[in-house]
Protein backbone atom coordinates (compact mmCIF):
# COMPACT_ATOMS: atom_id res chain seq x y z
CA UNK A 1 0.00 0.00 0.00
CA UNK A 2 1.14 3.45 -0.67
CA UNK A 3 1.28 6.54 2.11
CA UNK A 4 -1.31 8.08 0.26
CA UNK A 5 -3.90 5.16 0.81
CA UNK A 6 -2.76 4.38 4.51
CA UNK A 7 -3.40 8.22 5.18
CA UNK A 8 -6.74 8.02 3.31
CA UNK A 9 -8.08 4.91 4.92
CA UNK A 10 -6.43 6.49 8.37
CA UNK A 11 -8.02 8.96 8.53
CA UNK A 12 -12.05 7.42 7.17
CA UNK A 13 -11.05 5.36 10.71
CA UNK A 14 -10.99 8.33 12.56
CA UNK A 15 -14.15 9.33 10.57
CA UNK A 16 -15.48 6.38 11.94
CA UNK A 17 -14.69 6.46 15.23
CA UNK A 18 -15.90 9.53 15.57
CA UNK A 19 -19.47 9.14 14.44
CA UNK A 20 -19.64 6.08 16.98
CA UNK A 21 -18.31 8.38 19.69
CA UNK A 22 -20.80 10.64 18.32
CA UNK A 23 -23.95 8.37 18.43
CA UNK A 24 -22.93 6.74 21.85
CA UNK A 25 -23.09 10.34 23.03
CA UNK A 26 -26.56 10.93 21.30
CA UNK A 27 -27.57 7.52 22.71
CA UNK A 28 -26.54 8.30 26.54
CA UNK A 29 -28.40 12.18 26.08
CA UNK A 30 -31.84 10.96 24.33
CA UNK A 31 -31.57 8.14 27.13
CA UNK A 32 -31.24 10.88 29.89
CA UNK A 33 -33.77 12.86 28.46
CA UNK A 34 -36.01 10.43 28.29
CA UNK A 35 -35.81 8.99 31.92
CA UNK A 36 -36.28 13.05 33.05
CA UNK A 37 -39.29 13.03 30.76
CA UNK A 38 -40.66 9.75 32.50
CA UNK A 39 -39.62 10.66 36.52
CA UNK A 40 -41.25 14.01 35.64
CA UNK A 41 -44.69 12.39 34.47
CA UNK A 42 -44.50 10.07 37.48
CA UNK A 43 -43.76 12.47 39.82
CA UNK A 44 -47.05 14.73 37.89
CA UNK A 45 -48.94 11.65 39.01
CA UNK A 46 -48.15 10.97 42.22
CA UNK A 47 -48.36 14.17 43.15
CA UNK A 48 -52.02 14.27 41.83
CA UNK A 49 -53.18 11.44 43.36
CA UNK A 50 -51.49 13.19 46.76
CA UNK A 51 -53.59 16.21 46.30
CA UNK A 52 -56.87 14.21 45.00
CA UNK A 53 -56.07 11.93 48.00
CA UNK A 54 -55.97 14.72 50.62
CA UNK A 55 -59.04 16.63 49.21
CA UNK A 56 -60.69 13.28 50.12
CA UNK A 57 -59.73 12.59 53.53
CA UNK A 58 -60.53 16.39 54.38
CA UNK A 59 -63.98 16.28 52.42
CA UNK A 60 -64.37 13.23 54.77
CA UNK A 61 -63.54 14.93 57.69
CA UNK A 62 -65.79 18.03 57.49
CA UNK A 63 -68.90 15.51 56.98
CA UNK A 64 -67.52 14.02 60.16
CA UNK A 65 -67.34 16.85 62.05
CA UNK A 66 -70.97 18.07 60.47
CA UNK A 67 -72.26 14.91 61.45
CA UNK A 68 -71.10 15.70 65.10
CA UNK A 69 -72.29 19.15 65.50
CA UNK A 70 -75.49 18.03 63.96
CA UNK A 71 -75.78 15.49 66.73
CA UNK A 72 -74.76 17.42 69.19
CA UNK A 73 -77.25 20.22 68.49
CA UNK A 74 -80.02 17.31 68.77
CA UNK A 75 -79.09 16.58 71.82
CA UNK A 76 -79.16 20.68 73.09
CA UNK A 77 -82.67 20.70 71.76
CA UNK A 78 -83.67 17.96 73.44
CA UNK A 79 -82.56 18.77 76.89
CA UNK A 80 -84.12 22.49 76.14
CA UNK A 81 -87.32 20.75 75.51
CA UNK A 82 -87.02 19.29 79.01
CA UNK A 83 -86.17 21.86 80.88
CA UNK A 84 -88.74 24.04 79.27
CA UNK A 85 -91.20 20.98 80.70
CA UNK A 86 -89.74 20.84 84.03
CA UNK A 87 -89.16 24.80 85.01
CA UNK A 88 -92.88 24.12 86.28
CA UNK A 89 -91.58 20.96 88.30
CA UNK A 90 -93.49 18.02 87.14
CA UNK A 91 -92.93 17.36 83.05
CA UNK A 92 -96.88 16.91 81.51
CA UNK A 93 -98.09 13.50 80.43
CA UNK A 94 -98.17 14.00 76.59
CA UNK A 95 -94.15 14.80 77.41
CA UNK A 96 -93.93 12.02 79.23
CA UNK A 97 -95.16 9.59 76.95
CA UNK A 98 -93.69 11.02 73.54
CA UNK A 99 -90.28 10.80 75.45
CA UNK A 100 -91.02 7.26 76.13
CA UNK A 101 -92.32 6.41 73.17
CA UNK A 102 -89.16 7.51 70.92
CA UNK A 103 -87.00 5.35 73.45
CA UNK A 104 -85.57 6.51 76.66
CA UNK A 105 -82.31 6.01 76.14
CA UNK A 106 -79.35 7.25 77.62
CA UNK A 107 -79.85 11.18 76.08
CA UNK A 108 -83.29 11.26 77.64
CA UNK A 109 -84.39 13.06 80.80
CA UNK A 110 -85.80 9.48 81.77
CA UNK A 111 -83.66 6.50 81.37
CA UNK A 112 -85.07 3.63 80.90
Amino acid sequence: MTGKAQVGRAKRRRGVGLAIRMAAVMIVVLFGAANYLVLDYAIERADSFAAETERTLVRNEFGHQIDQVVQYQSQLSFWDKTFNELKDGMPGDAFVRISCATGCGPTSAFPG
